[in-house]
Order: C-alpha cells, then sequence, then structure tokens
C-alpha cells in the first residue's frame, strides 16, 4: 500500500502535535553572534548538498533547495533567545516548481 507513496511524502506526514515537531526543529545555541550563527548554517547547508536561494541577516532567514536524492526545500530562522543565545528553526518542504 505504500508502495505508490514517496518516501518525501512519508517523511512529511506527521501525527505529532504542533509543540513535539517544533522541539524537533528547534535548537538553542550559547551564541549572541547572529551573523556567526548564519554563516554557520549557510556552510552546514552546502556541506548537505543544498543550494542556497536567499540570505537575509536582518530578517534571520536561509532558504535552500536540494535536487539531488530528494527534492527538498529549506528554511531555517535565526532568532536571539534572551541575551545570550540564538534559537535556529529548521523548516522542510518538498520543492516546487514554478
Amino acid at each position: 500500500m505504500f508502495g505508490c507513496v514517496s518516501s518525501v511524502d512519508q517523511v512529511m506526514k506527521t501525527d505529532q502535535s504542533a509543540v513535539q515537531l517544533r522541539s524537533y526543529q528547534e535548537r538553542a545555541f550559547d551564541t549572541a553572534d547572529k551573523e556567526q550563527t548564519m554563516r554557520s548554517v549557510i556552510a552546514t547547508l552546502q556541506d548537505l548538498s543544498f543550494v542556497l536561494d536567499k540570505a537575509d541577516l536582518d530578517l534571520g532567514i536561509v532558504s535552500a533547495t536540494k535536487l539531488s536524492g530528494y527534492q527538498l526545500r529549506v528554511t531555517v530562522t535565526v532568532r536571539p533567545r534572551g541575551s545570550s543565545q540564538m534559537l535556529v528553526r529548521l523548516t522542510l518542504s518538498k520543492a516546487r516548481w514554478p
């Protein structure tokens, strides 16, 4: 029955609550340096074979697409959490073509 459903669709499905899902998507890092955190996010995505689409330091958003294997689009947000941490949240979606 699952043979007709792509594995990406299976990965994207979830029966978990929004709070549980957010706990998997978010991580706090002990640094107040937003620019360095953004640079680390970009470098990590590129190491994972993602192609950078957009990056905005002021908004703290990075978006990238991976076309090899699975067609995935990732959006990462970086925002301060208190005065000494950065909160990084990653969300995945299927890449869409115009």
